[in-house]
This record gives C-alpha cells, sequence and structure tokens, in this order.
C-alpha cells in the first residue's frame, strides 16, 4: 500500500526528522533534488534544455540545487527565482551560493508591486517576464519550485503571472514537434496540497515529483488533472518520523495494483 499524507501534516514529519532525529535540512534537500536529478538523467537525453522557476523557501531551494546538479552533469539549464533575497530562507540562500559558485545561470524575477503610476515599474516587471518569457519558449521542459506544500492561500500578483505565462506557454506547444513538459516539485504551484483546491491559479504539470509520501491533494478534486502523473520519491524520512511524528488519523493508505496482485494470487492458491 501506499502512503497518503495531508500536505500540511507532512511538515510535522519533516519536523521531526530534522528537530528529533536530527537530519539536517540540507541533507533532505539534496535528497530532495536528486531524487529528480534521478529520474531526468535516466530518462532524459542530454541535449534537451530545462528552465527552472523556482521561489525563494525551501521548495525554491528544491529547485536551485536540482538546476546545479543538471549544470553539472552537462545540461543546458537556467533558473530564475521570484521574490526577494531578504525574504529567502537560509537554505535557499546557501543552496544558490552553491549554484552560483558551480557555474549555474540564477536570473531574477523581482516581486513588485506596481501601479498605474508607477510606469517604470511595471517595465522593469515586464523585461524581466519577457526574459522568463523567451527562456520557455526554447526549452524543452521547466521545473516548477515556486511554492511547496505550506501554501494556503490565493496566488495573486507576479507569481500568478508567472504561473499564468508557464500554463499558456506549454497550452501553444501541446500540439506541435516541440512541445514543452512541467515538472513540479513536491506540488504543482498554486494547488492547495490538502484539498487539490485551485489556488487562485495553479501550475498545470505533466508529471509531480512529491517527497515523502504521496499528498492528498494530488488525488483530490482537481489535484489529479494539474498534478499529471504522480512520482513518489523516497528523500530520507525515516519510518518512526512517520509513527511518532503523526497521529493515526492524520495518515491512511492507498491500495496500489500490486496489493490487487498479492490478494489475486493468494485466492488462486487457496
Amino acid at each position: 500500500m501506499d502512503r497518503i499524507i495531508y500536505g500540511s501534516k507532512m511538515k510535522k514529519v519533516d519536523s521531526y526528522t530534522m528537530d528529533v532525529i536530527g537530519v539536517p535540512s540540507m541533507v533532505l534537500m539534496e535528497r530532495a533534488a536528486f531524487s529528480v536529478f534521478s529520474y531526468i538523467r535516466e530518462n532524459t537525453d542530454r541535449d534537451k534544455s530545462f528552465v527552472c522557476v523556482c521561489g525563494v523557501g525551501n521548495n525554491g531551494a528544491d529547485g536551485v540545487a536540482l538546476a546545479r546538479m543538471l549544470h553539472i552533469d552537462g545540461y543546458n539549464v537556467k533558473a530564475f527565482y521570484v521574490g526577494t533575497e531578504e525574504k529567502a530562507t537560509e537554505q535557499w540562500r546557501e543552496q544558490k551560493r552553491i549554484a552560483v559558485n558551480c557555474g549555474v545561470d540564477i536570473l531574477s524575477v523581482e516581486e513588485q508591486n506596481v501601479t498605474d503610476k508607477d510606469s517604470s515599474a511595471y517595465d522593469n516587471v515586464r523585461s524581466d517576464l519577457n526574459l522568463l518569457d523567451k527562456a520557455l519558449t526554447q526549452c524543452d521542459y521547466v521545473i516548477d519550485a515556486i511554492f511547496g506544500i505550506g501554501l494556503t492561500r490565493e496566488v495573486l500578483g507576479i507569481y500568478a503571472k508567472i504561473i499564468d505565462l508557464i500554463n499558456t506557454r506549454c497550452e501553444l506547444r501541446r500540439n506541435t514537434s516541440h512541445p514543452l513538459y512541467v515538472y513540479a516539485m513536491d506540488v504543482p504551484s498554486g494547488l492547495c496540497a490538502d484539498t487539490g483546491r485551485v489556488l487562485g491559479t495553479a501550475v498545470k504539470a505533466d508529471r509531480t515529483f512529491t517527497f515523502g509520501a504521496a499528498k492528498t491533494g494530488l488525488l483530490l478534486y482537481k489535484g489529479k488533472d494539474f498534478g499529471g502523473e504522480n512520482v513518489i520519491c523516497d528523500i530520507g524520512f525515516p519510518e518512526n518520523a512517520y509513527k511518532n511524528g503523526l497521529d493515526k488519523s492524520e495518515m491512511c493508505n492507498c491500495i496500489t495494483d500490486e496489493d490487487l496482485h498479492d490478494t489475486i494470487q493468494r485466492n488462486q492458491q487457496s
């Protein structure tokens, strides 16, 4: 059976692993990025290009780490981030420092409050989005690492513009000879990891690499449509982090094809 957890409760497993067991956050982050990198390396030719679109939280740090791994392995990759470094997590700043030292091209799409009276600020945002838009028209894959499982509010402003831009570019290229594929890290940005509700707008992914366990939001409501194919990645959460970090009511299991096969086999033998 596959374990299923509310996205908001998965944070308790994460905290227990770090605070009680003592596994550093950067170790889990590296494992998360490497799990996606391993899939790409095994299934994607080296001539394919990637754009990683990252926030400045720990989900964004996962994306920056993935960009570094792809770059080191010889893939053509660019990373864009939205938000200010002053609001970034410590782990994100460290991942950015490492990536830059490895030669990764990391570009900022600045978060700005734009009004009709502030046309110069609008021009700056438009210029940044044009740069991202150009990259999206040329790459083969876009990695969504803007928001993680902690998002509970509606997506607004520059974040909504970027998500809509990704979806628009994918839709325009869907039936062409050069489609654009979207890989989401943990959950598609803008999707509620608990309920599967779209919080204003959400990235529509072809494949979602979700860490530790399946999230309810990827299986419920619109989550199934927006998440695409789900790939559950083991990033090193110990079993006792689930048993001790969660109440029994906060976790359930999903019957898989393998479970059904085992049941059929037992019935045939009896």
